[in-house]
């Protein structure tokens, strides 16, 4: 699951919301002019990469 954001949250938001999830990540997808910018978060920590939920935003064909 990953919620796309106009802009990041404070980080306390972004756990809480990935504590909700209950996932083992969630990743928030935020627009950065024709690219965009992730950040991914367990329910206890933020993890400076995850693979498999960098895949999660992609757009299925």
């Amino acid at each position: 699951m990953f919620p796309l954001l106009d802009d990041f949250l404070e980080d306390a938001a972004l756990q809480a919301i990935a504590g909700e999830n209950n996932l083992a990540e969630t990743a928030f997808l935020v627009p950065d002019g024709e690219d965009y910018c992730l950040r991914w978060f367990t329910p206890t920590v933020e993890v400076p990469l995850c693979r498999h939920a960098t895949l999660s935003p992609a757009p299925l064909p």
